[in-house]
C-alpha cells in the first residue's frame, strides 16, 4: 500500500456525522489529496499523496489510486456535499462569448502530445470577468475520479483557484499568484482583481521554475521590485523554490486560508497554504 505523504485527523472526527459534513478532493497524475469538514466548516482531516516525486508512469499512478480507493474508507461515507477538482495541464481560458461549445477538442489540437489516450472535455465558468475554462483530462483519470469521489461535483482546478485569487488581490494594481503542485506551476496575473494572464508550466529544477515565473513578469512588463507575488501549494520558505524567487522578486507572500473555513492552526503541523487548493474547494460550498 502506498502511504500518504501527509496525514492529519482531528481526534474529534466522528464518521457517524458525515451526513452533515463535506468531503473534497484534488486529483491529478501528480497527486491525490482530500479533506473533510464538518457542518461548521471546521477542518476534520487532510490526507495527501504526492506522485510527482516518484516519477511514476500513468499506469503506476492508476494502480496507486486503485489502492487508495480500496483502503480509504472515509471517501465512501455519505457526506452532505462532495466536490472534486481535476488538476490537468490542458486548460485554456477565454471570454464566454467566444466559446464554441460543440468544438471543444479543436482548442487542444496544437497543444496535446500525439498518441494520447482518449480525453474527456469540459467547460466551466470562471466567475471573475465572464470567463470560461475549457479543459481536457484523460478519460482513465476522469473515471477514477468519479469512483474515488462518487456523486461529487467535478471542477477544473483552475476554476477553483482563479476566482478566489482574484478576490485576494483586490486593491493591488498588479498582482501575480503562483500555485505549485509537484513539478507544475499555475500562474495567474491580475490587474485590480481582473484576470488578464493565466498559464501553467512544467519544471524540473528551481532554475526552470524561476525562468517561467520571471517570464510572466517580462511578458507583461511588470517590475519584480514593485509587483508582489503570492504563493500557495508545494512551496515552503525553507525550500529551494522559495529561496531562488527571493533573490529576484521583492515581495513574496503566502496566501492565507479562506476566511469562511476554520483552520486549526499549528496542531496540523503544516502551513495552510500548502493545501490551498483543497481549502478553497472546501470553502466553496
Amino acid at each position: 500500500m502506498h502511504q500518504p505523504s501527509f496525514s492529519w485527523t482531528d481526534s474529534r472526527l466522528d464518521a457517524t456525522q458525515a451526513g452533515t459534513g463535506r468531503c473534497v478532493a484534488v486529483l491529478g497524475y501528480d497527486g491525490f489529496s482530500y479533506a473533510i469538514t464538518d457542518a461548521q466548516r471546521q477542518l476534520q482531516a487532510i490526507r495527501s499523496w504526492n506522485f510527482s516525486s516518484l516519477a511514476a508512469a500513468p499506469k503506476e499512478v492508476e494502480a496507486m489510486l486503485e489502492d487508495i480507493l480500496a483502503t480509504e474508507t472515509m471517501l465512501s461515507l455519505p457526506y452532505a456535499t462532495k466536490a472534486l477538482a481535476l488538476a490537468t495541464p490542458w486548460v485554456t481560458l477565454m471570454p464566454e462569448r467566444l466559446l464554441m461549445k460543440n468544438a471543444l477538442p479543436t482548442y487542444f489540437n496544437l497543444l496535446l502530445p500525439e498518441q494520447l489516450e482518449p480525453l474527456q472535455y469540459g467547460v466551466e465558468p470562471i466567475t471573475e470577468g465572464n470567463m470560461v475554462a475549457v479543459y481536457a483530462v484523460e478519460q482513465t483519470l476522469f473515471q477514477l475520479g468519479a469512483r474515488l469521489m462518487k456523486d461529487a461535483v467535478t471542477h477544473a482546478l483552475c476554476a477553483v483557484l482563479v476566482p478566489d485569487f482574484g478576490k485576494i488581490t483586490r486593491g493591488n494594481n498588479h498582482t501575480v499568484v503562483l500555485h505549485v503542485r509537484g513539478y507544475r506551476g499555475y500562474i495567474s496575473v491580475f490587474e485590480r482583481a481582473n484576470l488578464f494572464y493565466y498559464n501553467s508550466f512544467q519544471f524540473e529544477q528551481p532554475e526552470d521554475f524561476l525562468y517561467f515565473t520571471l517570464l510572466a513578469y517580462e511578458q507583461l512588463r511588470m517590475n519584480t521590485q514593485e509587483v508582489p507575488l503570492f504563493m500557495s501549494g508545494d512551496i515552503l520558505d525553507t525550500g529551494a523554490l522559495y529561496k531562488i524567487l527571493y533573490r529576484y522578486v521583492h515581495t513574496l507572500s503566502f496566501l492565507p486560508p479562506p476566511d469562511s473555513l476554520n483552520w486549526p492552526g499549528a496542531q496540523i503541523g503544516a502551513p495552510s497554504h500548502q493545501f490551498q487548493d483543497l481549502l478553497l474547494l472546501a470553502a466553496s460550498a
